[in-house]
C-alpha cells in the first residue's frame, strides 16, 4: 500500500509539474499560466523580462518592485501602489490600493500623449475604447481600427465629459491626472503623473509605465533606450552647433 501511494504521488506531482511550463519571456497577449501551485513552484520567477529602468532612471514619480508572479507599482505623486499579478496566479495577499491581472487584454486611453506608446510596445490592437474625441488621434492605423469601430470613441461632446459605457469595456484605463477623477467611478484607472516631471526624457519614460500592464518590459525598454539614444544624439549635434557657431562668431569678431 505504501508504495501504491509513493507511485501516486509521484505520478500526481510529476503530472502538475509538467502541465506548468516555467516561461524564459514575460507571457504576453492576455495569456496566463497554467496549473500553477504556490507551493510548488515558489521558486519561479514569471516575469523573466524586468524593466530594465526597475528605479526609474528619468522620472521621479513612479517605480515597479518586482516579486516572483507580481510586480508592484508606484505612483510617488499619488502615493497609489497597484498589485500587477500573473494571471493564473493567486491574488497576492500584500497591501496595495488596486490589484490588476496581467497581462491585461484590453485598455482605454484619455490622452493622446499615450497613444504613441501603445503602438511602440505593440497592443494597438488592445486599445479598446479612447475617452476623447478622435478628432485629435492623427495616428493613420488608430484612425483606421476607430473607422473600422474597432475602437470607440469613449467621449460625449455635448457634455465634454467621458462616456461610461465604453469604460465598462475595458481592464484598465491609463488616464492623465485631469480626467483620472470622472473615468475611475467608471473604471479601473491609473493616473499617470507625466505632466508633473520636469523633462523629456523623465516624460518619454512613462512608456515603462503602460508597458508595466501588458508585461511588455522588454518592448518599452527598448522604445525608451531608442528615446534616449535619438535625444542624445539631437542634443550633441545642437551643442556641436552653437559651439561652431559661437567660435565662428569669435572669430569674425576679432578679426573685425
Amino acid at each position: 500500500i505504501m508504495v501504491s501511494l509513493v507511485a501516486f504521488f509521484c505520478v500526481f506531482f510529476h503530472g502538475a509539474m509538467g502541465a506548468f511550463e516555467r516561461p524564459e519571456a514575460n507571457l504576453v497577449d492576455g495569456s496566463c499560466v497554467s496549473e500553477f501551485d504556490a507551493a510548488l513552484h515558489a521558486d519561479v520567477d514569471l516575469f523573466p523580462s524586468k524593466s530594465s529602468r526597475v528605479t526609474a532612471d528619468y522620472s521621479l514619480l513612479w517605480e515597479v518592485e518586482y516579486r516572483l508572479s507580481y510586480k508592484m507599482l508606484t505612483n510617488k505623486l499619488r502615493n497609489e501602489t497597484f498589485a500587477l499579478y500573473q494571471c493564473g496566479t493567486p491574488r497576492p495577499s500584500v497591501s496595495a490600493d488596486f490589484f490588476v491581472e496581467v497581462p491585461i487584454r484590453t485598455m482605454a486611453v484619455t490622452s493622446t500623449t499615450y497613444l504613441p506608446y501603445v503602438e511602440m510596445i505593440g497592443e494597438r490592437r488592445a486599445l479598446g475604447a479612447y475617452a476623447s474625441s478622435f478628432d485629435f488621434v492623427t495616428s493613420t492605423c488608430l484612425r483606421r481600427l476607430y473607422e473600422e469601430g474597432e475602437i470607440i470613441e469613449g467621449y460625449d461632446s455635448s457634455t465634454y465629459s467621458v462616456d461610461p459605457t465604453s469604460l465598462s469595456k475595458v481592464d484598465v484605463v491609463i488616464a492623465d491626472e485631469w480626467s483620472a477623477a470622472s473615468t475611475r467611478p467608471h473604471a479601473l484607472t491609473y493616473a499617470m503623473s507625466d505632466t508633473h516631471e520636469d523633462s523629456v526624457l523623465k516624460t518619454a519614460e512613462y512608456v515603462e509605465v503602460l508597458g508595466l500592464f501588458f508585461n511588455r518590459e522588454r518592448e518599452a525598454a527598448a522604445a525608451i533606450d531608442l528615446i534616449v539614444d535619438r535625444y542624445e544624439c539631437v542634443k550633441e549635434r545642437v551643442n556641436r552647433r552653437r559651439t561652431t557657431t559661437t567660435t565662428t562668431t569669435t572669430t569674425t569678431t576679432t578679426t573685425t
